[in-house]
């Protein structure tokens, strides 16, 4: 591929992912009523995702400071989202695990952002719809390819 080119996927990628969200994701799901900011979704997601993790896990898949996890975690517990369990045999070892209030909260939260996404989309005309199928599915597909 050509210098310029590949220097130009490069700025589209990273520039893409604020404008999905800014053109997509409400910015009021993460409002005072809630009060809860997009890192502790993405705590949560995570947990959804990939089970009990070590807050060093944790901290690593979202991309958060070990020292930024522990009053992020402490909300969620304080919410009773997530909980604390040590390690049976080396009680220094603490998972984090989603409770069954997080992932109710979590399905509840999911339905909000699919609503909301369909009520954006909803305003694109039928060729629009395909193209941008057509064009997710073919990133989705480029990208599994990625390591």
């Amino acid at each position: 591929m050509e210098q310029e080119k590949y220097e130009q996927l490069v700025e589209n990628l990273f520039l893409i992912v604020p404008l999905l969200k800014k053109k997509l994701v409400k910015q009021d799901l993460y409002s005072e009523e809630m009060d809860l900011s997009p890192s502790h979704i993405h705590i949560l997601l995570a947990l959804e995702e990939m089970g009990s993790l070590s807050i060093s896990e944790l901290a690593k898949v979202v991309m958060v400071s070990k020292t930024n996890m522990t009053p992020l975690i402490q909300k969620l517990i304080d919410k009773n989202y997530v909980e604390r369990t040590y390690d049976k045999k080396d009680r220094r070892y603490i998972y984090i695990s989603l409770t069954e209030v997080g992932n109710e909260f979590l399905e509840n939260h999911k339905a909000l952002v699919i609503n909301g996404l369909k009520g954006k989309i909803s305003k694109l005309n039928e060729e629009e719809l395909e193209r941008i199928s057509t064009s997710l599915e073919a990133l989705k597909e480029l990208l599994n390819n990625i390591e």
